[in-house]
């Protein structure tokens, strides 16, 4: 963001800014100042108040403890009891007032010394305590010793007199003992005969023992409390060593503490400096850059370019920014000086353009003319040459004299160009075309009708140009409707005997007398016919995909049924080439879906044809992947996978266009090239697109996507061609109508190995008649017929009651979907293209007159499921290995294979031939997810 945007509009404010930001500056610096004094002077009145309070705490502990050494030195010397308590009291309280004093300390303080003193205390308390009890206890004893010794040596004097008794000198001596060995010495002396019997005689046999036991503890307590004296005495002294030790930590911290406020001092002194002389700097930047840059700075550049007579090649620009008045005077400059630029550039420009115009005026082809109301002013030099007249020779001339027949009029307003009769001077006549533009002239001098210029162009080539135009585009029509007649008639001329060929070899094919090259010479026939027709079919789709007709007819299929048949129809050819064909299905792929089942059977077959055809070893695959089912649409993705010879990045560019081959002349056999190009058509009409990759003498894959919809199980039922050989109930009539007998010859051949009633006509008069008399129960009707086609006599036949009810199948060679509209429209019930396949008119016989098929003992009864069944015996079930062969042959889709599979298990072994035949129909039924289910859970009930 540029900061100029930021300022005000207006140079007073940016005035008041300005001093404003001065003002802030020294009033941050001043309070910055104002606040380091502040903490300054706090942090000194804190220091000092720490330092009073440690002075009165030191002075506190060093009385404290003299106190309390006192007290422990009169503890030990205290003659009474009462004393000794009194003095213990005291002493005690004030050990409690140092405990308070240190207590202070800890609180202000975390001195480890606090520890120390707290110890101290508790020893010194611990002892005088210990002190007390014991000098209590020998101030007791030494009672008692004194009051027995008194008694002892009074009854002594008393009885013996002083001077002549020696036990009494004892007694003296014993009470003044004050050592142990003393009271030894004396204790032996008393052991003497004489004194013992002196002892005895005088009854204090008793009392000496006691006494000399007592003295014995009165020195060992004196000698304990004398202990006792030092270590309180010691105790004592470590106090006063640690009071001491606090004392001067104290002093040591309060000294740090003033360095510290000192260099604090110094410190704000500096910021205090350098916040004033950043300040200064400051007040000195802003006045530079706001007065000497944002202003004068700014203006002089103004001025500079106001005074600049250098011309200007590009846009002009004053280098001065923002929105004050400096700024509009900026931009009122730009304009100004960018106002005379475009004046000398527009000045300069108005003379090229003169010129230019001049230019074009004089040799331009169109004809300009230049009239006020009905009078020529000007002409330029084409007009000259288009009218033959002069510059010279315009006086008095009109408008009418060059140009008539006006459409519209020239009083009429029109944007487009009108048309109009040119005359020239010779009196010869062209078309012309004129565009009319009107000019408003502010200065005109004669005040007269505005100016008009008309711009003529001969339109004699465009004429010419038109009606070649029309003509070849007459042609063309001509031309499409020419092919499509034609395609529609040869398609009709070729799809006659093609129904005849197909025809017969299918009936032929039914015979079960046929030998291996009988019927490999039939099914050869039967190819090259289907190939035939496979052409033709494409040859229609190129032209309906060019005329856009072509329509996509979408009907419920049984997926795995779909793609079993796909499979079976490549394995051949594979087998063929001595190629292997894989079909692959990954993921649980929907059991019905909603397709157009022809074409994308056209595009599966031709991708995978032409991986057989372009492969000589290895294998082709079919894959189809699951991608995704969401809304009720099945994404499928199909693949084609060979190991041929591949393409290169040139022949891929080719692949899809009409009639290419892209390989070599050796490859090129059985092929229109028609085949990949109408394949991406179809996928695209699906919703899909057909890509490819390709690596030489490695492989192609071929892929296309599709959305299908998924439909609800059952809706797609899988499709058995079995051999119908009759049908169930009382025999049927038919009527057969096609103006072609070989045509005829073969439907009525075909249906009465099936058991029908036939009979024939050759038109479709005949057939009104013959239908009116004979009502048959089926009628096949040819459409394209001599005397009345099959549309005219099938809405004859709907117009008899007795008929409307009849089923009415269409057996035409015209296969386009007008045909079936018409077919349709006219009352028919089905459609059947030529040339006829056996299974689906069969199909639609079947369904129009309800009947039951008959079919051949080997194919299985007709409607049986053959998912169901009772349940197989355990002795029937293969051992797990052949399961799973099978279970491989499933996933893989391969259904020849394992009816193959199916075949050896029931020779090798009689006991599985009911597992073997459930196998094999359900194979034939392309019922993969059952085979499937039957294969696991023959697995299981193996491994149990």
């Amino acid at each position: 963001m540029n900061p100029r945007r930021l300022l005000p509009h207006s140079l007073r404010r940016q005035f008041a800014l300005a001093l404003a930001g001065l003002a802030l500056v020294f009033v941050a610096g001043g309070g910055i100042a104002l606040y380091s004094v502040r903490e300054l002077a706090l942090a000194s009145r804190q220091l000092a108040e720490e330092r009073l309070l440690r002075v009165r705490l030191a002075q506190d502990l060093v009385a404290e403890t003299a106190t309390i050494a006192l007290d422990a030195s009169q503890l030990i010397t205290a003659s009474s009891a009462g004393e000794l308590h009194r003095l213990y009291a005291q002493m005690v309280k004030h050990l409690q007032g140092f405990d308070a004093v240190v207590t202070e300390i800890s609180t202000t303080s975390g001195d480890l010394v606090v520890l120390d003193l707290h110890q101290a205390s508790q020893v010194l308390r611990n002892s005088a305590n210990v002190a007390t009890q014991l000098r209590e206890d020998s101030l007791g004893t030494e009672l008692r010793y004194v009051a027995m010794m008194d008694d002892s040596i009074l009854r002594l004097e008393a009885r013996y007199g002083r001077d002549r008794l020696p036990l009494v000198a004892l007694l003296y001596q014993l009470r003044s003992a004050t050592q142990l060995d003393d009271v030894e010495a004396l204790r032996h002396r008393l052991s003497a005969a004489s004194v013992q019997e002196l002892t005895q005689r005088s009854a204090l046999a008793a009392d000496v023992p006691e006494l000399l036991a007592m003295r014995r503890k009165l020195i060992e307590q004196q000698r304990v409390i004398t202990g006792l004296r030092d270590e309180m005495g010691r105790q004592s002294q470590a106090m006063g060593r640690a009071a001491g030790t606090w004392s001067t930590a104290s002093a040591t911290a309060y000294r740090e503490a003033v360095q510290q406020v000192v260099d604090a001092s110094e410190r704000h002194q500096r910021w205090i400096f350098a916040l004033f002389v950043g300040s200064v700097l400051a007040a000195i930047a802003v006045a530079r850059v706001f007065l000497g840059q944002h202003l004068i700075g700014r203006l002089q550049e103004v001025s500079r370019h106001l005074r600049s007579d250098r011309p200007e090649t590009g846009p002009v620009a004053v280098p001065v920014q923002g929105e004050d008045e400096i700024g509009d005077m900026a931009r009122a400059v730009e304009r100004f000086l960018e106002d005379r630029r475009q004046l000398a550039r527009t000045r300069a420009s108005l003379e090229i353009e003169q010129q230019r115009l001049a230019a074009i005026i004089d040799h331009t082809a169109d004809g300009i003319l230049v009239v006020r109301g009905d009078r020529v002013l000007q002409l330029n030099p084409a007009g000259e040459r288009m009218f033959g007249w002069t510059a010279s020779q315009l006086d008095g001339l009109t408008v009418g004299e060059l140009l008539s027949d006006f459409e519209p009029p020239l009083e009429i307003e029109q944007a487009v160009p009108r048309s109009a009769i040119g005359q020239r001077r010779d009196e010869r006549l062209f078309p012309a075309e004129v565009s009319v533009s009107r000019m408003a002239v502010l200065d005109d001098p004669d005040g007269g009708a505005a100016l008009r210029v008309l711009v003529v162009r001969d339109a004699t080539l465009r004429r010419a140009a038109e009606q070649q135009l029309t003509a070849a585009r007459d042609a063309a029509i001509a031309a499409r409707r020419a092919q499509s007649m034609f395609l529609a008639n040869m398609s009709h001329e070729l799809r006659t005997p093609l129904n005849g060929i197909l025809g017969y070899t299918q009936i032929l094919r039914l015979d079960d007398t046929l030998d291996e090259q009988q019927a490999a010479g039939l099914k050869t026939i039967q190819s090259s016919g289907e190939h035939l027709l496979m052409l033709i079919n494409d040859i229609l789709d190129i032209a309906k995909i060019e005329a856009g007709k072509l329509d996509l007819v979408e009907a419920p299929i049984h997926l795995a049924s779909f793609l079993g048949m796909i499979g079976d129809l490549i394995r051949i050819k594979a087998q063929q080439k001595n190629l292997a064909f894989t079909l692959e299905l990954h993921g649980e792929l929907p059991e019905a879906v909603q397709v157009d089942e022809r074409r994308l059977r056209q595009v599966l077959l031709n991708l995978l044809g032409n991986a057989v055809k372009f492969s000589d070893r290895g294998q082709v695959q079919l894959v189809v992947h699951l991608l995704e089912v969401e809304t009720g649409r099945a994404q499928l993705r199909f693949e084609v996978c060979d190991s041929g010879i591949g393409m290169d990045a040139a022949q891929m560019q080719r692949l899809f266009h009409p009639f290419a081959q892209v390989h070599d002349a050796t490859r090129r056999v059985a092929g229109s090239g028609l085949g990949l190009s109408i394949s991406r058509q179809l996928v695209r009409l699906m919703g899909g697109d057909i890509l490819v990759r390709s690596v030489p003498e490695e492989g192609s894959v071929f892929w296309f996507e599709l959305a299908l919809p998924v439909l609800e199980t059952g809706a797609g039922t899988a499709r058995v061609e079995r051999s119908a050989v009759g049908y169930a109930g009382a025999p049927r009539s038919v009527l057969i109508v096609d103006d072609i007998a070989e045509n005829r010859e073969m439907l009525a051949w075909l249906l009465r190995l099936l058991g029908f009633q036939i009979d024939e006509a050759d038109n479709g008069q005949t057939a009104v008649a013959r239908a009116q008399a004979k009502r048959p129960d089926l009628i096949l009707m040819d459409l394209m017929m001599p005397v009345m086609d099959g549309l005219q006599a099938t809405r004859r036949i709907r117009e008899d009651e007795s008929l409307k009810t009849v089923p009415i199948i269409a057996i035409s060679a015209s296969v386009t979907a007008e045909d079936r509209q018409k077919w349709v429209a006219s009352g028919g019930n089905g459609f059947e293209a030529k040339p006829v396949r056996r299974e689906s008119l069969l199909r639609q016989i079947g369904e129009l007159l309800d009947l039951t098929w008959i079919y051949r003992e080997d194919d299985g009864a007709a409607g049986a499921p053959p998912a169901q069944g009772e349940p197989l015996a355990p002795e029937s079930i293969p051992d797990a290995r052949e399961l799973q062969e099978l279970h491989r042959l499933t996933r893989a889709g391969n259904m020849a294979a394992i009816c193959d599979e199916a075949l050896r298990l029931a020779q090798a072994d009689a006991r599985y031939r009911p597992f073997a035949e459930r196998v094999r129909r359900l194979a034939n039924d392309y019922q993969v997810r059952a085979l499937g289910t039957l294969v696991k859970e023959s697995l299981a009930r193996r491994s149990s």
